[in-house]
């Protein structure tokens, strides 16, 4: 459920620091590749027509004349005629940029999310070669279906391990339910221990499955009702809100209560869920 998967992930933050370096320096080597392959080459664009200045790296032209079109200075390929020429700036206001390994480093974790990551690559085929597939392809496959799928490997190995300890628990602990109960039908004298008895009844209440669906539909909910209000909200809406949350912080006040009787203080304070 999903106070093990919470779990799972506090646990497994070691593991995800790990993986967090190795993400970090693939995003560096490939960007010190970029750097290296494409340095200057977006700054050559097509200029709009009406251009006619000079548009080399000493005198770069204009913004305003600027088609955001890449070119190649030794080959242009423009359409209607226009100049191949350069511009101060790198694409998209200087953020689609391979002059410096933090520039290219921030697109490739772009492209690690495959967020517009063509844009860049188009350009880049248009400024220096179609060749340049052979980087970016790479980034996308290693980077974006490699590294970042190790993150999720992580988390699920943690919870896989976190369900095989708690299945583990709850087979130990009907194991001495079950001897309970046998030494107490073979006792000559049964113990009369009322209040012990609605003790454990609170406990299986505060330990069961129900209880903690429960919590994650009130968490989910809460989180529902947070994402309701807007700007200029009628006051009606916002006074109904209002009163959704209060109701939700009450049954979270019985639901800690609930837990607080049945587990006690040291053991509501050792699921980490709780802590949360």
């Amino acid at each position: 459920g999903m106070p093990l998967l919470i779990e799972s992930i506090i646990a497994s933050f070691g593991q995800l620091l790990n993986v967090a370096i190795l993400c970090a320096l693939s995003f560096i080597v490939f960007g010190i590749f970029g750097v290296e392959l494409l340095k200057g080459k977006l700054h050559w664009r097509c200029a709009a027509p009406g251009f006619d200045g000079v548009g080399d790296m000493d005198f770069p032209a204009s913004d305003e004349f600027d088609s955001e079109e890449a070119c190649n200075p030794d080959a242009p390929s423009c359409a209607d005629g226009s100049r191949c020429v350069y511009f101060e700036e790198d694409p998209g206001a200087d953020t689609v940029s391979f002059d410096s390994v933090l520039k290219a480093s921030i697109w490739v974790m772009q492209a690690a999310t495959f967020n517009d990551w063509t844009d860049p690559m188009y350009l880049s085929m248009n400024a220096y070669s179609p060749w340049v597939l052979v980087y970016f392809l790479p980034v996308v496959c290693v980077v974006g279906f490699f590294v970042f799928n190790l993150f999720l490997a992580v988390v699920y190995d943690e919870f896989k391990r976190g369900a095989e300890e708690e299945e583990r628990k709850t087979a130990e602990q009907s194991e001495e339910d079950r001897e309970a109960a046998e030494a107490t039908t073979d006792s000559a004298e049964p113990l009369l221990v009322p209040a012990a008895a609605d003790h454990s009844l609170c406990g299986r209440v505060a330990r069961s499955e129900a209880l903690n669906r429960v919590s994650t539909a009130l968490v989910v909910l809460n989180l529902v009702l947070m994402c309701m209000p807007y700007a200029d909200q009628p006051e009606e809406y916002e006074r109904a809100i209002d009163q959704a949350e209060k109701v939700i912080s009450l049954l979270f006040i019985v639901e800690m209560a609930l837990k607080l009787l049945g587990l006690g203080c040291s053991g509501y304070w050792r699921d980490k869920w709780n802590k949360l």
